[in-house]
Parts: C-alpha cells; structure tokens; sequence
C-alpha cells in the first residue's frame, strides 16, 4: 500500500509537472510571434524660439510602426510639425516647419506590480524650416542625431493605465542653411524631453493615450539657439 501511495504521488508529480512545461512553452510561443503595431498620433502646443523672440501655437502627426517579436521591438518613425504665423521682433510673418524620421530598436522588460519599462534607443534626423513669408528670409537647420530613451507604464485597473518617458538626442551633425548658403557648422546641440500619460485599453479597436510633453533643444553655437516645446499628444495604438 506504501509503494502504490508513493507512485501515485510520483505519477501525479510527473502529470503536473508535465501540464507545467507544456503551459510554460505555449506562452513562449506566443511571446515568441512576431506582432506589428502602429501608433498614430497629434499634437498641439507650444514652440518658443528663445534667441529669436519667436514663438507660436504649433501641431503635428506622427506615426509609428513597431515589429515586435516577443520583447523585443524595431521601430521606424516619421513626424511633421508646423507653427502658425505669428508676430516676432523682426517680422509679422513668421512660420516653422519640422520634419523628423527616426528608427531604433526597443526591450519591453515587465517588472512587479504591473508595471513595465521600456528602454529604447535610435537614430534620427530632422529638419526645421523657419521661414518669414514678408521678406522672403529662410533659415534651415539640419540634424542627425542619436537618442535614448526610458518609457514607464503602472498598469490600473479596467484597462486604464498611467506612464511616464524620458527621452535624450544629442546631434552627430548638423547644418544650418540660411538663404540657399550654408552658414558655418555648429556645434553639436541636444534636445531632452519628459511626458506624462493617461492610456486606456479599448479591446479590439486598440489603445488610445494623452500625453502632456515638455522638451527643450539647445547648441551655443547657432546663434546661441533654444528651442522649446510644450504641448500635449494624443495617441492611438492599433
């Protein structure tokens, strides 16, 4: 009767541990599939050119596509920006356009308690046009940069979650183009930026987030130029 108790025992350790491993290895697989995610986003704000005395409601749209495979994620994205005109010290006219287009790679890493920290790094490149429609005047500013990043996610309950991010760029080249002549180089500048967010989980149709940002982009050399942006993004996962 002891030996037949004991195999017993032993048959339904082997049991368990088998349904175990076989659990164990389906969320692998499915951690292991490759998804794709694209982020759509807007925002409206605020730029201030600080050393130009210029500054003026600004709005954009973005996207982002993200190949995921497991944890891990490669991204590419591209992003537009405009100002409307408004009056500076030099002229009535003014109005800022700025490209970017960046790509990296990302590590989702699930900590305890819900929460999530994603470490991202990338390069870029972006291109702002100031240009004064009154008099014709144009100045370019051309960047390459590199960037790292930190995004945070707590998740609630309900599929409400709340974040917050983190991002560094510091200029590997950069140009200043002003009337169809190249100006002098200048130095490598950088750009920092915080937010905050509200995300909520809809089921099927995605997740949908609000993003309050502030960042801010300096180099000493051209023209001693400062440039920040505060605003808020809106953003929709799918």
């Amino acid at each position: 009767m002891q030996i037949k108790t004991k195999t017993n025992v032993l048959l339904t350790a082997i049991l368990l541990s088998g349904i175990s491993s076989i659990a164990v290895a389906q969320t692998m697989e499915e951690d292991a599939r490759f998804k794709n995610e694209v982020s759509v986003q807007t925002n409206l704000g605020h730029q201030k050119h600080r050393n130009i005395d210029y500054g003026d409601t600004s709005y954009g749209l973005g996207v982002k596509d993200t190949l995921k495979y497991g944890r891990h994620g490669a991204f590419v994205g591209i992003q537009g920006q405009r100002t409307a005109s408004d009056k500076s010290t030099f002229s009535n006219s003014v109005r800022e356009k700025e490209y970017d287009v960046k790509a990296g790679y990302q590590y989702e890493y699930p900590m305890a308690y819900g929460v999530t920290v994603t470490p991202r790094a990338g390069l870029g490149y972006k291109n702002q046009i100031l240009k004064d429609r009154e008099f014709g005047d144009k100045e370019e500013f051309r960047r390459g940069y590199a960037e790292i990043g930190v995004d945070g996610r707590y998740m609630l309950k309900d599929g409400w979650a709340v974040g917050a991010g983190a991002t560094y760029q510091r200029d590997l080249n950069n140009k200043v183009k002003v009337n169809d002549v190249y100006d002098k180089d200048p130095s490598r500048g950088y750009y920092a930026e915080v937010t905050t967010g509200v995300y909520k989980d809809i089921g099927q149709y995605g997740k949908l987030g609000v993003e309050p940002y502030y960042g801010q982009y300096r180099n000493k050399d051209a023209d001693k130029m400062r440039v920040t942006d505060t605003g808020v993004r809106v953003k929709y996962d799918f």
